[in-house]
This record gives structure tokens, sequence and C-alpha cells, in this order.
């Protein structure tokens, strides 16, 4: 079967709005328009066959084009606005038809704006970058976008118009706070700050000047600025109370605060205020006098070399008040000074003076130790009485720091007193001083004495009978010798009235004899006393230096060779004789003693010298 190529007929329903007869039985399609046109198509076969298919055809325009200017500035107005409108901000978008343009803000202190004709912008945007998106849309809904960013600019310098200059004295309260305030205005937000200069000199007068500056914080306007100056002028107007006489009971170097000048109204002075005190020692009804000169100068009026100055200014009602005239015062006040409180003395305990001297008194020398709050210690005053023998009967007055008196031995008191320069007297200051007599007697002794004693006896010495005479500077001799005792050299034994000597005692024996006067002193001196047994040999004859051996018989000997060489002293002791051996020889110049036990003995040679 031979096969027939269909052939296809195209109905296509073209919307009436695009063409009049929307019917073409073509095989092809010609001006569609923009839009979605339905097309129909129709197909038969040679057997007459037929069938049918409809579809859309969507006919679109080419996507537009946006450009954006580039570079924008927005300046903001008197109101603190700026707007750009789409013409300002479309830089040439293109695209096929009607095209819509829209523009909008992107973020920024205002935030993103809804899409419209224009954009706005504010003072918060001052200085800043915000970004502007632009939007080109056709007929059929295509868009295309840009972005461009806009300068927010204000160029509009703020206004600031400042009080007015003027003039007020140095005492006025408002000096503290003189400036008023200034009216600033911008179109936007502004701020105001301000410097100050002093030109005031050390009296408050001069002037001060503020400048106030008014900014809106732009980088594109300037800021302004204005001032205000204050003119202040001096006024001399203080007062001056000057402090009253007062009385303190106190010291002159510890006075306590006794006032000062009080002045008042003295915003504007240069003010000194000096005093100069002139002591004085002797003052009615007081016992010191301060005389306090106050000086009070104002050194923005005061002119030295005015011959018309004046101590004081004009006297106002309160007492010792006084208006400033001239810038100089000069008061007096008087300060008595009285002390009542009495020196205090450094009371000595009773004494003892010792005294060496060679009469029955002593030169004494007595002082005392005295201060005082107040006076200096030459201004004290001594005074004192001397009781002789503390017997309750002062025999003695006299003023001065040192008693200085001839009193005789014994137990005397004296009283002080001290007056200090005010009139203030102390607690008498009373003690007893002794003078006593320190120096020994002086006993002399009897070199030897000699006693006789029997075999089997004892014979009594009395300490006086060893005396040979005694002194003291006020003790009688008779008062001494009864005083006399006795004791043997050595011993420890407490010396005696009286003392022993037995025939055990036979020899020489050295004793101590003591006397003490009046005042108890005491000293002694040294006696001799020979004990001989009555029945001793007297003396031994020597013949030529050499004794016989029918002599003595010795329980002790000297060997027969024995020599006392020249210039030689020799001791020789035996118990009842001494022998002589031959030979036994004693240079001449040379002394032998020789001892028998209790028997006092001379040796003698031929011619009876002693040797």
């Amino acid at each position: 079967m031979e096969h027939t190529k269909p052939w296809i007929l195209i109905l296509i329903f073209i919307p009436s709005f695009c063409f009049a007869n929307p019917l073409h039985t073509k095989s092809e399609i010609q001006n569609l328009c923009i839009d979605i046109t339905e097309v129909g198509f129709t197909g038969e076969d040679k057997c007459l066959d037929e069938a049918e298919h409809t579809f859309a055809i969507n006919v679109n325009s080419m996507t537009p084009t946006a450009v954006c200017n580039s570079a924008l500035n927005a300046a903001l107005g008197t109101n603190g606005m700026a707007s750009l409108t789409t013409s300002e901000i479309d830089g040439g978008s293109t695209g096929t038809g009607s095209l819509t343009i829209e523009v909008r803000r992107i973020g920024g202190c205002l935030g993103t704006s809804s899409w419209g004709s224009s954009v706005n912008f504010g003072c918060c945007d001052t200085d800043q970058l915000v970004t502007v998106e632009l939007r080109v849309t056709d007929a059929t809904n295509n868009s295309a976008v840009c972005w461009t960013q806009v300068l927010v600019e204000d160029a509009l310098a703020p206004t600031i118009t400042c009080p007015a200059d003027y003039t007020l004295n140095c005492d006025d309260p408002a000096v503290q706070n003189p400036f008023g305030t200034p009216v600033a205005d911008d179109n936007c937000n502004v701020t105001t700050s301000f410097t100050d200069i002093n030109n005031l000199d050390q009296c408050q007068a001069g002037t001060l000047r503020r400048t106030w500056t008014a900014s809106d914080g732009s980088i594109k306007s300037a800021d302004v600025s204005c001032s205000q100056t204050v003119t202040v002028e001096h006024v001399s107007d203080f007062i001056v109370q000057f402090p009253a006489d007062v009385t303190v009971n106190t010291c002159p170097d510890n006075l306590p605060f006794t006032g000062e000048p009080n002045i008042t109204d003295d915003d504007c002075e240069l003010v000194a205020v000096s005093h100069e005190d002139f002591f004085f020692n002797i003052a009615a009804n007081a016992c010191y006098k301060i005389e306090r000169t106050w000086t009070v100068v104002n050194w923005c009026t005061y002119d030295a070399g005015n011959p018309t100055n004046t101590d004081l200014g004009f006297p106002q009602p309160l007492p010792r008040t006084y208006q400033d005239d001239d810038g100089y015062f000069t008061w007096v006040q008087t300060i008595n000074i009285n002390d009542e409180e009495a020196p205090l003395i450094t009371c000595p305990s009773d004494t003892i003076i010792c005294d060496n001297t060679l009469n029955c008194e002593s030169a004494i020398t007595l002082t005392i130790d005295a201060e005082d709050n107040c006076s200096t210690a030459d201004l004290l005053e001594y005074s004192y009485l001397i009781d002789i023998f503390n017997d309750n009967s002062f025999d003695i007055s006299d003023n001065g720091i040192v008693a200085s008196w001839t009193l005789p031995y014994g137990t005397h008191r004296i009283r002080w007193f001290v007056e200090d320069y005010c009139g203030n007297i102390t607690d008498p200051c009373e003690y007893l001083f002794t003078i006593e007599d320190c120096q020994n007697p002086e006993p002399s002794c009897i070199n030897s004495t000699s006693i006789s004693v029997s075999n089997g006896t004892c014979t009594t010495v009395n300490a006086s009978s060893l005396l040979d005479m005694t002194s003291d500077n006020c003790t009688s001799s008779t008062y001494l010798e009864n005083s006399a005792t006795i004791r043997l050299s050595g011993s420890t034994n407490p010396p005696q009235a009286s003392i022993d000597f037995c025939d055990t005692d036979a020899g020489s024996q050295q004793v101590e004899v003591f006397v003490t006067d009046e005042a108890g002193n005491s000293a002694s001196c040294i006696a001799t006393v020979d004990v001989v047994l009555e029945d001793c040999p007297m003396h031994i004859v020597l013949n030529n230096t050499t004794i016989s051996n029918n002599g003595y018989n010795a329980e002790s000997s000297i060997a027969s060779n024995g020599i006392v060489g020249p210039f030689g002293n020799v001791e020789f002791t035996a118990g009842d004789s001494i022998c002589l051996n031959p030979g036994f020889e004693v240079i001449e110049g040379s002394l032998f003693h020789a001892h028998i036990q209790g028997c006092p003995i001379t040796i003698q040679n031929e011619e009876n010298n002693e040797k």
C-alpha cells in the first residue's frame, strides 16, 4: 500500500486585540503580539481523516537594562530633609515598550524605604553614603535593577546669637556666674561649646570674656562663634571688726587664741593682716601685759605715701568696727596675763654636814631648786628662815637662793619660800640639817712604861695612865682622858678602860690606847709596857765581848764563832739565861740584843757601853 504524506491545516486563534482577522489558514505565523497567543493545528490525510491540536505561544519582549547615575549628592535643606527623584538617579535605563522606573533607599538611619518615584534623606544621613536602588520594569513585568551611593551633605551653617555685653561691680554675686545663654539654630542638630578668658587682676577688676561656638557636626558647613564680654569694676567697701581686750590666766609663752580681726565684704580686696606684740612685765591689775598691734592693709587701694591716710576707716554701729576708707587700719589690742600657779620646789631630804675644821662650828652653804610655769629662773625670788638647834624658834631670816652661814655643831632647821613674778608663793619647803664634828682627837702615849709582877700575880694598868697628853677641837682633855680605853696591839677585841698584865706576860708588850671626843670621833696611840719579873737580873757584863763559862746556864747559846757583822742588828731570846761561848764577837758599830724570857736585860762591854 502506498502511503501518501498527509497535509496539515493550521488554524491560528489570535486574540482579537492583535489582528482584525483572527483566522489564518497558513503554514506559518507572522506578527504575533508580545503576549500569550493560543494556536490551533488541524491535519487531514488523503482519506480525509482529520486531527486537531492547540497550544499557547508566549511572545516575550527583551529584558530591560537599568543604569544608575554615580557620584550623586543630596543637599539637606532648611527643613533638614533632601530627596532625589527617579529622573535624577536614572542614568539612561533602556527596555522594550513602556517602562516603569522606581527608586528606594537601602538601610541607613532611616531604614529601607518603599519603591517610589523619589527617595528621601534626613539629618541623620549627614556626611554618610546612602545606598539607593533603581528598578526598571517593562509591560511584561520584566525588570532590572542598579545601585548607586548618594553622599548626603549639610552645607547650611548654624546660626548663633550671644547675650549682650554689660558691666557689674566686683562684689556683685553675679560675678560668680556672669554669662548669659546664647541662642543657636540649625536645619539639623546644633551643639554649643565655649571658652573663657579671665582678665581680672588680684583686686577682681577687669574683664571676663566668654566665646561660644555653634557646630552642626557637618564637614560641609563651618562652625560659627560669638562672644560676650563682662566688665568688672572694683569696689572697696569691706568692714573690719577688731578683737576686744582680754585677760587670760596662763603664761605669756602659752597664750590661747585671743581673737583676730573679722573681715567681711572683702570679695574684691587683697587684704593682708599682721600683728606685732610688745611685752610688759609691769601692768595694772595683771602680772604681764601684751600690747598686740594689728595692721590691716588692702593692697588694692592703699597708697603708702598719701598724707591723708588714717589709722581707721568709717565707724560702724558695732564696737571696734570700721569700714575701709583708704585701705589701711591699725588697732592695739591689750592682752592682760595673770598666772595663778605657784612655783614648784624640789625639797631636799634631811641632810648631814660633816665638818673637819678645828673650830666647834662650820660655814654651811645651802641652796634649793625651783621652777615655775611662767616666770624664768631669774624672776623667781627666794627667802628662808633658820631655826638654830631646831628649838621651834627661828633665829635667822634672809633672802636669796643660797643660805650661807657659820653655825655651831648640832641639828638645825631651815624653811624655804619661793615666789614667782606674779606673786604666787610656794608652800614652805622645810628640812633638818645636822652639822657634825668629824675632826678626830689627837692622843699622845708615853713611849715606855715598866711594871713589876711577881710570880703568879697580875698588875692592872689603866688606859689613861699611859697617856702623855690629849687634844681636840671641841672636847676637853679631861673628857678625852676619861674616855680612854686600851687593848693589846693587833687585837680585834673591843678596847677596855684597863688591862691586866700577869707574870706570863713578862717582857715588852705593845698596847693601843683610844680616846673618843663628845662627837664620837676616836683616835689611838701606841704605848709599850715592859712587864718585869721582880727576880730577873738587871744586866750582863761582857769582857772584851766574851762571857766566862761560869755565867748563867743558858738554855740556848750562840756558837763560839758567832760574829755580829758590821752595822748588824741581831736579837736573841733565851728561856732563862744566855751563854755567849768563847769566840763570840760583836764588831764595833753593830748591835746585839739579848732577851731572857720575862726579864729586861742590858748587855754591856767592859767599858759599860750598851751594845
